[in-house]
């Protein structure tokens, strides 16, 4: 970088925008909850103005300063009952978010340029899952990310115990299906995720609703805005947890839970990370298979492709007549994609927020340390100036082709993706095509209509199958 270069600043947003971006952008977002959805506020964002007019800021901002950089004073809270303005660098410059995304995070003495673990993540996630892999930085974080790539296996196209976990979901399905033969509703497809979530994670028959009771409560007392607190519940989770991975469960993530660690203790950190592999793991299942379902039954015509694909599958690929095996899951690309569109479409973690922990450049402006950066993913997924009409369109087959052009950070990206996005896109896509193979679907509700751009918010909370749908 030159000497001009190093006077180079990217451009500061005014205080108007400042206000107009927190009140029609960042609020919202955050008043959808952090870890605990709130109902009332999607079917909000769903039925108002407000993520058409978000969108509709930023492209205009973006053009008002020239810049895919734009410095803004963030609002945080800081501590119970206190609000603080920092200074946060918003990024939408695909080659500076690659940059920010694919820095190695530390590790062995590397030194970490960008941060994973922001205070208000830090603070949040800490009072229930303390010692988690989310909530981790620097060195420490090194042996929770080797755990999370070991257990979940994400290098491998099907988990080890990929057949297991496809036999557990197709008797949940037909559990489900087998309690309404009119309708499909968001109530069932929380049961299903909640039964295939608990036995994927801790062995076959193990549907402890009590522990993810307690394990809500304590989700949200650490979500509340004014004054959050670790829940009673904490002690009472962990003791019922613990017993869980004494026991041997057979084919679940935690099998052989004390053999992964050698001779050693498993470090006290380890039932968190579990604990978060079980929230997280339930809000992908049943949020991406409704919309993902959603999505076929208001496209007719790629609705029409998955069922020729599945049927190709049962027939070519799969060792078992007239039933699916793993290897015939892994192998629905264009399934697959139609999941990957349903989580671009609707971004479940829309803000991807970094610590800056050196000066770096980006964009050709250095970036001082100790700020944040901030890149708006649910936005860029959807970005008009990138896609076009395409930004509101259902278009799977451009994953079958190699995926939508970049930024595309629907799992993170680089060192800290999303670990266990190959087994989640396993599950889903085993779900759905349980659902489509046992019957068809009308979709009641919302309204999505396939000559139309799809809405920028969908509740996904409201959404109804009629069956038997001709």
């Amino acid at each position: 970088m030159n000497e001009m270069d190093k006077n180079r600043q990217h451009p500061p947003v005014s205080i108007l925008d400042t206000f107009l971006l927190h009140a029609l952008h960042f609020l919202p977002l955050f008043a959808r909850g952090l870890f605990l959805p709130k109902r009332w506020v999607y079917r909000l964002l769903a039925h108002s103005a407000w993520p058409r007019l978000a969108r509709t800021l930023i492209c205009g901002l973006r053009a008002k300063y020239g810049s895919d950089h734009l410095w803004v004073s963030l609002l945080r809270i800081k501590k119970p009952f206190r609000l603080a303005l920092g200074r946060t660098l918003l990024v939408y410059d695909a080659e500076s978010i690659r940059t920010i995304l694919h820095t190695p995070a530390a590790c062995q003495g590397r030194p970490e340029r960008f941060a994973a673990d922001p205070p208000v993540k830090r603070e949040r996630v800490g009072l229930f899952a303390p010692g988690a892999l989310v909530m981790s930085g620097g060195e420490q974080a090194c042996p929770k990310r080797e755990l999370n790539h070991r257990v979940l296996e994400s290098e491998r196209p099907i988990h080890h115990h990929g057949a297991a976990f496809l036999g557990l979901i197709r008797v949940e399905t037909a559990r489900i299906l087998a309690q309404d033969a009119r309708e499909l509703k968001w109530d069932q497809f929380a049961e299903l995720s909640l039964r295939v979530t608990l036995q994927v994670v801790l062995g076959e028959g193990r549907v402890d609703r009590g522990l993810f009771e307690h394990l809500e409560r304590m989700i949200a007392s650490a979500s509340c805005v004014a004054l959050p607190l670790r829940s009673r519940r904490f002690d009472a989770f962990y003791a019922a947890l613990e017993q869980h991975l004494q026991r041997n469960p057979g084919p679940a993530l935690i099998e052989g839970w004390a053999e992964l660690f050698g001779s050693d203790s498993p470090p006290s950190w380890s039932a968190y990370q579990v604990t978060h592999w079980l929230f997280a793991m339930k809000d992908s299942l049943e949020t991406h298979t409704a919309r993902t379902l959603a999505l076929l039954a208001a496209h007719p015509q790629t609705e029409s492709e998955v069922h020729r694909e599945l049927h190709q599958a049962l027939g070519e690929t799969s060792s078992q007549v007239g039933v699916l095996d793993a290897g015939a899951i892994a192998s629905l690309r264009l399934l697959e994609g139609c999941v990957n569109e349903a989580i671009r479409l609707w971004t479940p973690i829309p803000l991807l927020v970094r610590r800056v922990v050196a000066p770096v450049e980006l964009g050709g402006a250095m970036v001082p340390k100790d700020c944040d950066v901030v890149i708006d993913a649910g936005y860029n997924h959807r970005d008009p100036r990138r896609y076009g009409i395409a930004a509101d369109r259902f278009s799977p087959k451009l994953w079958v082709n190699g995926g939508p052009m970049p930024p595309m950070d629907h799992f993170s990206n680089g060192e800290r993706q999303c670990a266990g996005m190959r087994l989640g896109l396993f599950l889903i896509k085993a779900i759905v095509a349980e659902l489509l193979l046992a019957d068809r679907f009308a979709l009641d509700k919302p309204h999505l209509d396939a000559s139309e751009p799809l809405p920028l918010a969908l509740d996904h909370y409201a959404i109804r199958f009629r069956r038997g749908a001709a």
